[in-house]
């Protein structure tokens, strides 16, 4: 079923901070190399990470914050900057209205404003 694939291959960390931007980083390194290795018939365009944040490593100057946009995007993840609302048992929704379909949402943001 390719719908249940989708949302099986579909990765989404939430938290651009350290932890979320190098999570997701290693998450890419293990879903593209790993297991794309053992499971060769799925295409490696099936594998979707997406890091969710206001901005990448907002406490870190801005240009390594840029290079690191910009290695992440070469790496294919995909950044989202709309605010995430909540997580659900089949993904994230945004507190825009749209909502992300995965089986895998980590949340590394914290959990109130600071």
């Amino acid at each position: 079923d390719p719908w249940q694939r989708r949302r099986l291959l579909t990765f989404v960390v939430v938290g651009a901070g350290h932890a979320g931007t190098e999570l997701t980083a290693a998450l890419e390194e293990l879903a593209r190399g790993i297991l794309l290795r053992h499971y060769p018939t799925i295409p490696p365009s099936d594998v979707r990470l997406v890091l969710v944040g206001s901005g990448i490593l907002p406490q870190t100057a801005t240009n390594l914050a840029a290079y690191a946009k910009v290695q992440l995007e070469a790496r294919g993840i995909e950044i989202e900057t709309a605010r995430a609302a909540r997580v659900t048992a089949g993904g994230l929704a945004f507190a825009d209205g749209r909502f992300l379909e995965s089986r895998c949402v980590i949340w590394t943001a914290g959990n109130r404003v600071s």
